[in-house]
């Protein structure tokens, strides 16, 4: 969080860091901004821009504060983000788990945005022939993100990371936007919830937790982790963000950046 955005993209471009532009929302009195930078090292940090008479303005105005905590939780995602993970889900992930699981594979999406990521998933799956039966799970606290991710309607820009033969097999355009396949979405579900409020029933053999735990306490972030790692069944994969780590109090084991494998029993 900062009071002055321009020092903080400052700072952030002298370690070589590469920043996107800035979005403003307004609630009334209520004035935020959000960017993101990507490091070197591929690392993203979100940037929140806040007025230091936030707290002031929102002690009198209440019905204000779930529009600026939505604002604020607009989902960074895109389709097979972060290249490397998605390659890793490929060729290790999901073969392991394949060759393992001899019914349909369990996978959740916790804080699934707009629903690129899940979307990504079952095309993987499609290309490995184990699409059908499967169980995808999407949630988010944010019921106008899980609209677009039903809807599977996504801008030209917004499948500028999806290889055009993929493309062209698991979309359709229509009317200047590009949708989801049938097969595709009818094998999603999307439901409203907060991984925070307790973790989805499992066992779930993979499950993708990407780039939130970096907006929480230690520890509400810890809560988190203890909550997915009791719902991973034991062999099963955790997928983070590059900034973080789950703590050591939960029985996962470290693979690669990104990936956690939970101990098996």
């Amino acid at each position: 969080y900062t009071t002055d955005m321009e020092r903080s993209h400052a700072d952030a471009k002298a370690t070589g860091a590469v920043v996107g532009p800035v979005a403003d929302f307004e609630f009334g009195p209520v004035r935020l901004q959000q960017s993101m930078a990507v490091g070197p090292d591929g690392v993203e940090v979100v940037f929140v821009g806040i007025n230091k008479r936030l707290p002031s303005v929102l002690d009198d105005r209440p019905d204000l504060l779930a529009p600026a905590v939505n604002s604020l939780l607009i989902g960074v995602t895109a389709f097979f983000r972060d290249a490397a993970v998605f390659e890793a889900l490929r060729t290790q992930v999901l073969p392991d788990l394949l060759s393992r699981t001899p019914g349909p594979l369990r996978a959740w999406c916790a804080g699934c945005s707009s629903g690129q990521e899940l979307y990504s998933l079952a095309i993987l799956l499609v290309e490995a022939g184990r699409l059908d039966g499967a169980v995808l799970l999407g949630t988010d606290c944010r019921p106008t993100a899980l609209e677009t991710a039903r809807e599977g309607r996504y801008a030209a820009k917004d499948l500028e990371s999806v290889p055009s033969e993929l493309r062209d097999r698991y979309f359709q355009s229509e009317n200047g936007v590009w949708r989801v396949v049938p097969r595709l979405r009818a094998a999603v579900e999307w439901k409203t919830a907060d991984v925070l409020a307790g973790p989805e029933p499992g066992p779930w053999d993979l499950i993708l937790w990407r780039n939130a735990a970096i907006y929480l306490t230690p520890a509400g972030a810890g809560a988190a982790w203890r909550h997915l790692a009791g719902v991973l069944r034991p062999g099963g994969f955790l997928v983070t963000g590059p900034a973080e780590r789950p703590t050591a109090d939960v029985p996962l084991t470290f693979v690669r950046r990104c990936l956690y494998r939970r101990k098996e029993a």
